[in-house]
């Protein structure tokens, strides 16, 4: 449980490190406030997520950790959970940028 919180920590240090050049980034790219507040908030849930994700899927599996098999189950349980999200967010975003470029382009 540890490790899950050190990472959603990691995840809010990115956000505030990148979130006032990436607003900047995107006042220029959307030129719309729906679209810059979009765009922020869906990068913002992404950093916080791939931090999560990682330490889910590649943490350390020590029998200390998960002496009971109920904890494995969760553990792949939020594995699955979270690894679905983040796939998910990210067809939406490659989606949403591709139809973004068409629609600069005509």
């Amino acid at each position: 449980m540890v490790g899950v919180l050190i990472s959603i920590l990691i995840g809010f240090i990115a956000i505030l490190v990148l979130l006032h050049p990436l607003k900047l980034f995107l006042d220029q790219q959307c030129g719309s406030n729906e679209g810059v507040r979009f765009w922020s908030r869906y990068v913002a849930v992404l950093l916080v997520l791939a931090p999560v994700i990682s330490y889910i899927f590649f943490g350390p599996l020590d029998r200390l950790d998960y002496p009971d098999l109920n904890l494995q189950f969760a553990r792949q349980t939020l594995a699955t959970s979270f690894g679905g999200l983040f796939f998910a967010l990210a067809f939406i975003g490659i989606f949403l940028s591709k139809a973004s470029k068409r629609k600069s382009e005509n």
